[in-house]
């Protein structure tokens, strides 16, 4: 009985059964997008070494000399080069709760806050005990679906998954 009362009113407005479906069926969609978009937005409060993990390059230093010298490159296995002057040479780092442990031979270990957020493309690092800062910025990645070409790969693989979902929500809905 509501059923007819519902049908009966979409018609007298100008809406038939058809059109109503393929409205809850758009609307479904576009609340599925927002929840997944607002999914992805979620932030992190500590760096992984996943972030780490690339090439990274001086932009701005402190008073003393920077901890990871001109340029240094991380990897996923713990290991750090550092290229100073010319010279490389190759260490170890622990990462736990932003606080980056670098242990390099020829200096002493050393203690440095990561103070941005995690996962960015900066890389600005304190050390409270030397009261000094220094800013890298991530020239690589080290990881496939970043940039523009992740990007777009990702924006499509989100396209093709909504029209899917439109497609089932048509076919269940039956106005296909």
């Amino acid at each position: 009985m509501n059923d007819k009362r519902v049908n009966a009113g979409c018609r007298r407005n100008g809406l038939s059964n058809k059109m109503l479906n393929r409205w809850i069926a758009l609307m479904v969609t576009i609340l599925s997008c927002m929840l997944l978009y607002s999914c992805g937005k979620h932030q992190r409060r500590y760096w992984r070494t996943r972030d780490l993990v690339g090439v990274w390059k001086l932009t701005e230093r402190g008073s003393l000399t920077p901890p990871l010298g001109n340029q240094c490159e991380f990897g996923e296995d713990g290991t750090v080069r550092v290229v100073e002057d010319g010279r490389v040479r190759a260490g170890t780092y622990r990462l736990e709760r932003n606080e980056l442990e670098l242990v390099i031979p020829g200096s002493p270990t050393q203690m440095w806050r990561i103070v941005n957020k995690p996962g960015g493309k900066e890389l600005l690092l304190h050390n409270r005990a030397l009261n000094t800062q220094a800013r890298y910025v991530r020239i690589s990645r080290g990881a496939m679906l970043t940039g523009t070409l992740g990007l777009i790969l990702k924006s499509i693989v989100i396209i093709a998954l909504v029209f899917l979902l439109y497609r089932f929500l048509a076919h269940v809905l039956e106005f296909d």
